[in-house]
């Protein structure tokens, strides 16, 4: 069997093509190759782990196999049940492309049930980010020392509110944030799908040059990452002069 035949096996996969979606997740494995043979997606160069995972084990109608020889053998089984098959091999990151649109925030092109969305979690997660009403950000700044902004950046949101990045935190009253990938997520919230953030940060294009801050309403803004800036008075009285 599989399990008995040492680490060095090549694991497989097929699954039909209109289940395409659902191995999305498997880009995450820049080291497997897929194929499409009609109306099957062939992916290979699991090792034992993968193929035992979570991200395999989810996807439906799935068969699992490993390659011995030139024969393919059903997972957990000795006998071969094909020859390996004569196919065109690509990367999977190249091979199996999420192509989804850049401003479509609450469809994703996917499916519906991947639409971005937040969930409440219990999960305490790293503050290091949070909104500030202005008047009380500049009542505060004016008496606060350099040390204790000097390693923050701000922005102004679209709400006319102060977005304020990095740690320590200011001791005033906020909303507070945490950063996952190229969102930032109100504290006590998370991304309903999360094992698909990183279709979603390809898919938006831009996200090496923005943040997307969602709310619990799963309202989405796109904040320029540039147009962060020194917390400091100086940059205060020039952004409300």
């Amino acid at each position: 069997m599989a399990n008995d035949a040492g680490n060095n096996i090549e694991y497989w996969l097929s699954v039909p093509l209109i289940h395409k979606e659902a191995t999305y997740e498997l880009r995450k494995w820049s080291y497997l190759k897929i194929a499409i043979d009609q109306n099957l997606i062939w992916i290979r160069g699991f090792n034992q782990a993968d193929i035992e995972s979570g991200a395999v084990l989810k996807i439906p109608s799935i068969n699992r196999y490993y390659l011995s020889g030139t024969n393919l053998i059903p997972y957990g089984k000795n006998l071969p049940a094909l020859l390996e098959p004569n196919l065109l091999w690509s990367p999977i990151q190249r091979g199996l492309k999420v192509k989804l649109p850049k401003e479509n925030f609450n469809y994703f092109g996917i499916k519906q049930s991947y639409k971005i969305a937040l969930t409440p979690t219990d999960e305490v997660k790293p503050i290091n980010a949070i909104i500030v009403d202005m008047k009380t950000l500049e009542n505060y700044i004016y008496s606060a020392s350099n040390i204790r902004l000097n390693k923050l950046k701000w922005t102004v949101t679209e709400n006319k509110e102060a977005l304020i990045l990095g740690t320590p935190l200011l001791p005033v009253p906020s909303k507070d944030l945490y950063q996952n990938a190229c969102f930032l997520l109100p504290a006590g919230w998370k991304l309903k799908h999360e094992n698909m953030i990183e279709v979603y940060s390809q898919g938006l294009g831009e996200a090496m040059d923005y943040y997307y801050l969602i709310s619990k309403e799963d309202k989405i803004v796109k904040v320029r990452k540039s147009d962060f800036k020194q917390l400091s008075k100086g940059s205060l009285i020039k952004t409300i002069a």
